[in-house]
């Protein structure tokens, strides 16, 4: 290891100008030191530290530090590089990254799928459903909340606490998330890198980060993997007079959704399945709907996702639709093409946004046209994403929990 001090010291009117350089043997430290602007250098062995006044040489040290940190604002410039993250932005960043803050879902589930052990805690808590698919020592990471615009929980002063290389910060690249990303870094204190969120750039993003955290082959693996998935449905050559009409339905009474065009209805686009939410002007990425307009629509599919945050399953959500003769007079109802999604330990359309809905598309995929979906058997590609991705070797028993609960 190499550290390094550079200062300016006074004395009798006399000016020294020095570099402390200390080299870490295993039984000895060198020590340099440079006098004047001739750079006249002497080198003293550890040994004669002892003939010192330890207390002066301390001082010096630190009087040091805290100059070097006041004119540079780095310790080391070799162990800093800029890069050019995904919005165009140039960040400093560490040359070595250890630890990174995911300041939003999407953000930690992708380094949690590419570098479990660099990720310093969650955003959310799990409940048990969801813990039973992560890695065991991963479970129970700090959790730290969200930092998303009007929708933050974290507090800053605790993620700084924990003392992250780096912070991810994954969304929609445009002028406002730049400034976000910006103030961010401010506040942090710390380099904030931004990566584009959206499904269809999963693969790039995979790639960016495989450089950004050294870890080269696992990235490549799941790029990889990423590209063929998303491209296999995006180019599937389904007619239009096959393509289903779709509802997808959130929270507790199911009448929470994505528009079209919402990010967050992008597996129902990918897939080619007609959503039937179709409106000129939303405030939010997920609208509130009533009943008797999804009766309007008349879908001829209906998905659903449950809430999370009270426990409410997919299944208990499916569950509930069927059995509720409000909604009996659907043709998805009707037809019994009612299909809860498979969400843990990330659900695998929406609600978190990430990479996680790579195995949704071939999932929805699948379910809405199995005619066009013959060249792979979807329980073995449930456990090779789960494999590649959550590093977890699932049992026939654990994917079909995964598909009924």
């Amino acid at each position: 290891m190499y550290i390094g001090f550079i200062g300016y010291w006074k004395h009798h009117h006399s000016e020294l100008f020095f570099y402390i350089s200390l080299y870490i043997f295993k039984y000895n430290v060198p020590v340099i030191i440079f006098q004047g602007i001739k750079n006249e250098m002497e080198v003293y062995p550890l040994n004669i530290w002892k003939k010192w006044n330890l207390k002066k040489l301390l001082l010096i040290v630190i009087v040091s530090f805290c100059i070097l940190l006041s004119f540079t604002g780095t310790l080391i410039a070799g162990d800093v590089k800029t890069i050019t993250d995904m919005a165009g932005r140039k960040v400093k960043v560490p040359s070595t990254i250890n630890k990174v803050f995911g300041a939003n879902s999407v953000a930690s589930i992708t380094l949690y799928t590419l570098a479990p052990e660099k990720l310093i805690g969650w955003n959310y808590k799990f409940n048990d459903q969801e813990k039973e698919f992560l890695l065991y020592k991963y479970r129970n990471l700090p959790v730290y909340g969200i930092i998303n615009g009007s929708s933050t929980s974290a507090n800053l002063e605790v993620v700084v606490k924990a003392a992250p290389d780096i912070c991810v910060f994954m969304g929609s690249i445009n002028d406002a998330t730049k400034k976000d990303a910006d103030k961010l870094q401010s506040q942090l204190g710390i380099p904030v890198v931004m990566l584009d969120d959206a499904l269809e750039k999963t693969s790039d993003t995979y790639k960016f980060l495989g450089v950004l955290l050294n870890k080269p082959e696992q990235a490549n693996k799941l790029s990889s993997y990423s590209y063929h998935a998303i491209n296999g449905v995006k180019y599937r050559a389904i007619p239009e007079s096959k393509r289903v009409s779709i509802y997808f339905g959130n929270g507790a009474k199911s009448l929470n959704t994505a528009p079209v065009g919402s990010t967050h209805a992008e597996v129902l686009a990918l897939v080619k399945a007609n959503n039937v939410v179709k409106v000129d002007q939303f405030k939010a990425a997920r609208i509130d709907v009533t009943l008797e307009q999804v009766i309007a629509w008349n879908p001829q599919v209906i998905i659903v996702n449950g809430e999370p945050t009270q426990n409410f399953t997919g299944s208990k959500a499916k569950d509930a639709i069927l059995q509720d003769k409000n909604w009996s007079s659907i043709q998805a109802v009707k037809n019994g093409r009612v299909y809860n999604i498979p969400k843990s330990p990330f659900a695998w359309v929406d609600r978190p946004l990430g990479p996680n809905r790579i195995i949704g598309l071939k999932w929805l995929g699948k379910t809405l046209y199995p005619e066009y979906y013959t060249t792979f058997d979807m329980i073995d590609e449930i456990k090779t994403f789960y494999r590649l991705f959550y590093h977890m070797d699932l049992t026939d028993a654990q994917v079909n929990k995964l598909l009924t609960q």
